[in-house]
């Protein structure tokens, strides 16, 4: 089993939304732990992992913290995982 299978077979939120950007080398995940409370909200980390799956294991994380606000239930982590990070904050692509 991969890594990202086990976190994500052993997470009991609602979904998780993964990309790749090719050109920054870039993975980046929003989890939503639940919708339940009606729309959810959220916030960004911008950061560089170790390993992708890391990334995926701080956002949801992130995610259940939107347990404690009610209703605003989902948290967007995006790891950055390439040399052009400074590039990447600016907003530049």
């Amino acid at each position: 089993m991969s890594a990202f299978e086990h976190l994500l077979t052993g997470w009991d939120g609602q979904q998780v939304a993964v990309r790749y950007d090719a050109e920054f080398a870039t993975w980046m995940f929003i989890g939503v732990h639940s919708t339940a409370n009606g729309r959810s909200g959220g916030g960004t980390r911008m950061a560089v992992y170790a390993a992708p799956e890391d990334g995926l294991a701080d956002a949801l994380k992130l995610s259940l913290h939107g347990d404690d606000v009610g209703g605003d239930l989902g948290r967007q982590g995006v790891p950055v995982q390439h040399d052009g990070m400074e590039q990447a904050q600016r907003g530049q692509r």
